[in-house]
């Protein structure tokens, strides 16, 4: 069971469904790290508030690969494209969440 877990990752399509699990799973769980798959990046700072160790919004992931798709195509080395979608990802949760919620 979880009490025996190193870690838990939920991938749950439905946003509601992925609410409904993290907060009780954190409730009884405390010190077992949460990772979430969020709808976007607010629904990634809720599940973060009720206790996900980090929440990966879907629409930005989908994103990232998107413009590192496009990268490549227009002739950015992979080294770059990697490095660029790196930064962003370390940034988005500070950056993007400032933005989005004040």
């Amino acid at each position: 069971g979880a009490h025996r877990a190193r870690g838990t990752v939920i991938t749950i399509d439905e946003p509601s469904t992925a609410d409904r699990i993290v907060a009780p799973l954190h409730e009884f769980f405390p010190d077992l790290p949460i990772f979430v798959r969020a709808r976007d990046l607010i629904h990634g700072r809720r599940l973060e508030a009720e206790g996900a160790t980090q929440a990966v919004p879907e629409t930005l992931e989908a994103s990232l690969q998107l413009g590192a798709i496009a990268m490549t195509s227009m002739g950015t080395s992979s080294e770059e494209v990697t490095e660029i979608i790196q930064e962003l990802r370390q940034d988005d949760h500070a950056n993007l969440g400032s933005a989005v919620l004040g």
